[in-house]
């Protein structure tokens, strides 16, 4: 009895995505070699024309933007892993209201940090810690090297553009800048972005250490 031929195993299908087109050919002949089926483009518009008439096995993507995670029921490592990312992670069915406010929030964060990668990666602070900005009181949200983020019960004059901020979890005061404000999405609390008036000075390096310290 003739020995079947095998079947051709059907290669997998990659999508690439990447505005650099040299690292964009990099990739594809790389991938290319190892007998993957790739599709490059090089704009998210292009991406989302193929996406209408493909499935691909594998999204490949170099965003250099904000990144909202959206799964059909809570998963904690999946939770996990968006916010180790930096990216906004919601839950579907959402509440319209909620999800467009993230969206404008993430949106207006990205414009404060329009540089091709994420400077510092940020983290989430899981307690309470509470600072002195100026003459008013605020909690922090996240922080990272450059700064930390601040929410408000109530709008900080907009005259307010450089302001001390006190830490005492830290031990620490330092002139802040503020870069851009706007509705937290619950809409209850008023988020502010806040960096180092001296992002060299010991006041930073002090900061650094307590972001260091934190888990």
């Amino acid at each position: 009895m003739r020995a079947r031929t095998p079947r051709p195993i059907m290669a997998a299908l990659i999508l690439l995505v990447d505005a650099n087109r040299t690292t964009l050919g990099q990739t594809h002949a790389l991938l290319a070699r190892r007998g993957y089926l790739v599709a490059p483009v090089s704009e998210f518009a292009s991406a989302a024309e193929l996406l209408r008439t493909v499935s691909p096995d594998l999204l490949i993507v170099d965003p250099h933007r904000p990144v909202i995670f959206t799964h059909a029921s809570r998963d904690p490592y999946v939770e996990s892993e968006a916010q180790r990312l930096g990216a906004t992670y919601l839950v579907r069915p959402w509440n319209d209201d909620r999800f467009l406010a993230h969206v404008a929030a993430v949106i207006a964060d990205h414009r404060w940090v329009r540089f091709p990668v994420r400077r510092w990666k940020r983290k989430r602070i899981s307690n309470a810690v509470t600072v002195r900005a100026g003459s008013a009181v605020a909690h922090v949200v996240d922080v990272s090297y450059g700064g930390l983020r601040l929410a408000f019960r109530n709008p900080l004059p907009e005259s307010s553009t450089t302001f001390a901020v006190t830490l005492p979890a830290a031990q620490l005061s330092f002139e802040a800048h503020r870069v851009w404000s706007h509705h937290a999405p619950t809409g209850a609390e008023v988020w502010c972005g806040v960096e180092f008036a001296d992002p060299e000075g010991a006041e930073a390096r002090t900061w650094r250490a307590f972001v260091d310290s934190l888990t």
